[in-house]
């Protein structure tokens, strides 16, 4: 009875096996590709018809979200959930006390540091901001 286990476990065995395929493998001609001058090429002609073709609009990059342009977006979110009914009364209050003190928060810190925020400051407002996100986000919806 042939066990595979068994043949991998006796040292050497596998590896003359391998070496019998592998020579075996060698021995047979490989068929080699065409070479590039021997296969046609279609030429390429443009149709003089077309007008030529535009470059791409000039789009200016991406500028980041400030904390203002996520915070007025969370507040729009918050205000069509609980408009259209799929966000429950109490969530969305609560959330939107927690939405009112991290504008509250973060103006005091801009107005103390000359309007500018450390990279503490916006981490953890920012971190906030998340959170928060999460709640208006993933707030129980009504059936």
């Amino acid at each position: 009875m042939n066990n595979p286990i068994r043949i991998l476990m006796i040292p050497g065995t596998a590896l003359a096996l391998g070496l019998a395929v592998g020579s075996a493998v060698q021995g047979q001609p490989t068929p080699m590709p065409p070479s590039p001058s021997q296969t046609p090429v279609a030429p390429v002609f443009r149709d003089s018809s077309l007008p030529p073709a535009a470059p791409p609009p000039d789009v200016p990059p991406r500028r980041a979200l400030t904390l203002h342009d996520r915070e007025d977006a969370l507040d729009a979110a918050l205000d069509a959930g609980l408009t259209d009914g799929t966000i429950d009364k109490a969530v969305g209050a609560q959330a939107r006390l927690d939405l009112d003190s991290l504008r509250f928060t973060e103006d005091q810190l801009r107005h103390r540091n000359h309007g500018e925020l450390t990279d503490g400051e916006t981490f953890r407002l920012d971190r906030r901001l998340r959170d928060l996100a999460v709640v208006i986000n993933g707030a129980p919806r009504r059936p």
